[in-house]
């Protein structure tokens, strides 16, 4: 009964979902991915739709998430009336995706994405992207940006203006976070203030981007941020670029080409000192013969440690400091332990010698109670005891008295 009733409900729940399926509406040259993991997934040619997109040509779902490949060209004003959307399965992120076709170039002005507010996230990959001009994100409010691959030729002080970035509370898995990761930076710098418009943005990732120079103010602004990856990228120095990032906990400049001097090496101290974990391993490029080495073998062979103790007695190892006190109170504890073993290892000596001497008292005891249990055994079989070596009653014993000496009393 119970396997017929669930049979029937699959059977409506199928019918249910092919409804919702064929019930889908989206214009010319776009598509509905018909698979569940994917509801609200329209996928739309730049090449054979015609643009701008309008909203109302969607329904059944609404476009919750939209994704627009093989673009190549001019992206201006690409959307209409998606200002009206309102986001109904929390479930999944609303969310735009921007694929260019194989060395596909995109033009991108303050209107490419406008209207577009809804977004939670927002990916752009394999691009050409001739510039990022100003405010060309603005109004959004992303929990997300990415752009991957492709390459960038210019940026803007104000590309990322009216832009927010942070970590919404009503999308899965919040991330608060923008990325540009595989992507090449043409001229392998930063416009200075690029990031400056992201005051709450907790992850900032620069991966593999050609960068060869960082400014000193390059997150100055960013002061929510708490995760900051530089890996595999071209600059070999690093200036002092975390200064008064006080949420800073992960830095990941791994895979980098250092060219290895003390002060180079400044960020191994000031992390540590700042209680920021450095993510990854690193190596020395230069000098030649510390090439291909840790960058810890170079720093504590070659240079004047940082007075880590702050002028207190004590020992360094590494990076921490062991005071004098701590190594008395070290050393006392240890005195202790060794103390407290001794007196161990004597009480259960002696409670064994005890033991041992009780068992031989005891053992004694038991062989003398045989022995008299053995003796009242043999009384029993008529054996006497010895006589009485006393004299007979009928001899008559003088009266004992001083004894005379020969010759009378002197």
């Amino acid at each position: 009964m119970a396997l017929c009733r669930f049979k029937e409900v699959f059977t409506l729940a199928c019918i249910s979902l092919l409804h919702v399926i064929n019930a889908a509406n989206f214009p010319s040259g776009c598509a509905y991915e018909d698979y569940s993991e994917a509801i609200g997934l329209y996928t739309c040619s730049f090449t054979n739709a015609t643009f701008p997109l309008t909203y109302a040509d969607f329904s059944s779902p609404i476009p919750q998430r939209l994704k627009v490949y093989d673009v190549n060209g001019t992206f201006t004003s690409p959307f209409s009336g998606f200002g009206a959307i309102s986001i109904s399965n929390t479930a999944y992120r609303a969310y735009l995706e921007i694929s260019c076709a194989t060395s596909g170039i995109i033009d991108l002005d303050s209107t490419s994405f406008s209207g577009m507010t809804h977004i939670q996230e927002l990916r752009i990959n394999n691009c050409i992207i001739s510039d990022l001009p100003a405010g060309v994100f603005a109004n959004l409010n992303l929990d997300f940006l990415e752009i991957e691959g492709g390459s960038i030729t210019t940026t803007q002080s104000n590309s990322l203006q009216s832009l927010t970035i942070s970590k919404l509370s009503n999308v899965p898995n919040p991330v608060g976070g923008i990325s540009f990761k595989n992507v090449e930076f043409t001229g392998g710098n930063i416009t200075a203030g690029f990031f400056d418009p992201l005051t709450s943005v907790l992850s900032i990732t620069l991966d593999n981007c050609g960068i060869e120079n960082l400014e000193t103010s390059v997150f100055a602004q960013n002061t929510a941020v708490q995760s900051i990856n530089l890996s595999r990228n071209r600059f070999t120095t690093l200036q002092h670029i975390f200064g008064g990032l006080t949420s800073l906990t992960f830095v990941n400049i791994s895979f980098i080409s250092w060219d290895c001097t003390c002060t180079n090496l400044w960020f191994t101290q000031w992390l540590a000192s700042n209680y920021i974990t450095l993510v990854g391993s690193y190596l020395c490029n230069t000098p030649t013969g510390y090439q291909n080495s840790k960058w810890s073998q170079y720093y504590y062979t070659e240079c004047e440690i940082y007075d880590i103790c702050k002028g207190i007695p004590g020992v360094r190892s590494g990076l921490v400091c062991y005071t004098w006190h701590q190594l008395i109170a070290y050393f006392a504890l240890l005195i202790a332990l060794t103390l407290t073993i001794i007196a161990l290892i004597i009480f259960f000596n002696v409670r064994a010698k005890m033991v041992q001497t009780q068992r031989q008292i005891e053992s004694k005891r038991k062989r003398v109670h045989t022995k008299i249990k053995e003796a009242l055994i043999r009384g029993k079989d008529g054996q006497k005891a010895p006589a009485s070596t006393s004299a007979p009653s009928y001899i008559k014993m003088p009266p004992r008295g001083w004894i005379d000496p020969p010759g009378g009393v002197m």
